[in-house]
């Protein structure tokens, strides 16, 4: 007798439950006005940070030298400098780099013995990353249209 009872309310459980289930109105997708947070393009030592919602995007270059200062300490050399691009221009290179990422180029601008440019495009979001790489490359810029743009639109605008 227990249990019948016992599988009655396990039965009306199941039932309650699944309709309670047919009620709930279902979840409404968010959407991101941003679905990513940086653009980084690094060529050879030098590396420029596009953030999306700011209009202040970074520069840095490395140097191979190393400084020492008054006090005796060696530091590696670095110049660092600011630019400001535009919501309408940080959207354009976000698209940009995109493109280069899923559509990449396979170069015919490659040099041997590592003299060439080592490019990397990074896409960072708020889950993850997508990026792509080119090593051994005579320019860049020069792989294709899309990579040109970026080029003119970011190392272009910061101050060697």
């Amino acid at each position: 007798m227990k249990t019948q009872h016992f599988i009655l309310f396990l039965f009306a459980f199941l039932i309650g439950s699944c309709s309670s289930n047919v009620e709930q109105k279902p979840l409404e997708e968010k959407q991101i006005e941003n679905p990513w947070k940086w653009l980084k393009i690094k060529v050879d030592q030098e590396l420029i940070w596009i953030p999306a919602t700011e209009d202040t995007c970074f520069y840095r270059k490395k140097f191979d030298e190393i400084e020492i200062s008054k006090e005796g300490e060696k530091k590696q050399k670095i110049i660092s400098d600011r630019f400001v691009l535009n919501q309408q221009q940080r959207d354009s290179l976000f698209l940009l780099g995109q493109d280069a990422v899923k559509n990449f180029v396979e170069s015919d601008h490659f040099v041997t013995c590592y003299a060439g440019q080592y490019v990397t495009i990074t896409l960072e979001g708020y889950s993850g990353s997508i990026s792509c790489g080119y090593n051994s490359i005579s320019d860049w810029s020069k792989v294709s249209k899309t990579l040109s743009k970026i080029s003119k639109l970011t190392f272009e605008k910061v101050k060697k």
